[in-house]
């Protein structure tokens, strides 16, 4: 192996499905592992660790799946779970099952593992365990969060949260390599609803976020349903895309005319007309869940998940800004 290859990569995954005679109903609800791959002078040494959350340790205690927050529920279903509020209650003090994503803070020293949560978990790289919740040193609100982060050329981190209040609002922020848990506003906008998000795209100059064709419903995930039931795909509408200028936080919002859910979002470059160019992976079909993909009867019977007629396509979008 050549030298530059020296060095840390870390995976993250879901690695247990049930506890007990309980069967978790989506891949998402996993109990997490952290992975390390160490490379050194041509060897590579692998350690792989469950996630010590406080949830695994709960569920293992109780030997049965215990409320939380689900996609899916579980197989036999949970009883607790369908007592307005348990799941939530539960979520407060056991919510750490935090593994889709690994990264690290701008001050190369803080790494976390992230969801669409708005707070981010925070490990240890070399002993692969949790040490609790971020704890942000601003007061910026937020319910939700994105799980995928970007990083402009000089380090500098630049994501955005979703807020419900009075209005619904998405805050755009930077962290400065300097001060890693203070995020610094950029600028903020309203949306007609609480505008779930997973990824965005990123220049040097602006940041590219959807407003997809999607509502969440807050009350029905108090009252006990699984998550995949809280989203609820809005079949007649389009998606929006707001581009925001780092400079000043100024928008410009464009219609994309299109029913397209879009969950990674790849290159984002100003083409040589000067028009803005964003390219993602989209859904495209608004009679089919992309979020059902991962569930387990899907996953378990491979002709009904290929079969599944999800749209999905790679999409270039271009804006004249």
């Amino acid at each position: 192996m050549p030298g530059w290859m020296d060095g840390s990569f870390y995976t993250s995954g879901a690695s247990q499905f049930e506890m007990n005679d309980v069967k978790l109903g989506c891949a998402g609800d996993g109990f997490g592992r952290f992975n390390r791959f160490q490379i050194d002078n041509g060897q590579v040494h692998f350690t792989s660790k469950m996630l010590n959350s406080k949830w695994l340790k709960l569920c293992q205690t109780e030997k049965d799946i215990e409320p939380n927050l689900l996609f899916e529920e579980t197989d036999p279903p949970r009883v607790r779970s369908k007592i307005p509020g348990m799941n939530m209650y539960y979520a407060t003090k056991y919510g750490d099952n935090i593994w889709i994503q690994l990264s690290q803070l701008p001050d190369k020293k803080t790494f976390i593992s992230t969801t669409d949560q708005a707070v981010p978990l925070l490990m240890d790289p070399e002993s692969l365990g949790q040490l609790g919740m971020l704890k942000w040193e601003d007061d910026i609100a937020c319910v939700m969060g994105i799980t995928h982060t970007k990083y402009l050329k000089d380090g500098t981190l630049i994501s955005y949260c979703q807020n419900k209040g009075l209005e619904n609002t998405i805050n755009v922020f930077k962290i400065d390599p300097a001060t890693p848990l203070k995020r610094e506003p950029i600028g903020s906008f309203t949306t007609e609803r609480l505008a779930y998000g997973h990824s965005f795209g990123l220049t040097e100059e602006y940041i590219i976020i959807f407003e997809q064709p999607i509502s969440f419903d807050f009350l029905g995930m108090a009252d006990g349903k699984p998550m995949m039931e809280d989203l609820v795909l809005k079949e007649t509408e389009t998606t929006k895309i707001h581009v925001m200028t780092l400079k000043d936080g100024t928008i410009q919002s464009f219609d994309t005319e299109l029913w397209s859910i879009n969950m990674h979002i790849g290159n984002s470059y100003i083409d040589t007309d000067g028009s803005l160019v964003v390219e993602s992976q989209t859904y495209e079909n608004p009679k089919e869940d992309p979020f059902a993909i991962v569930g387990f009867d899907k996953l378990n019977d491979i002709t009904r998940l290929v079969k599944t007629p999800l749209g999905s396509k790679f999409r270039k979008y271009s804006m004249n800004l």
